[in-house]
């Protein structure tokens, strides 16, 4: 039962690591949009 309880805890602590990886990833994608897009605006 225990074994189970700790699989449980498990599976969820990689399910958040995941997701807050996948969210940094989101975030530097936009910054690196935005940065594109900025150097875009300047030379034009």
């Amino acid at each position: 039962m225990l074994q189970m309880h700790n699989y449980h805890i498990n599976i969820a602590i990689n399910g958040i690591f995941k997701r807050q990886l996948s969210f940094s990833y989101m975030l530097k994608f936009i910054c690196i949009l935005k940065t594109k897009y900025e150097v875009l605006e300047m030379y034009t």
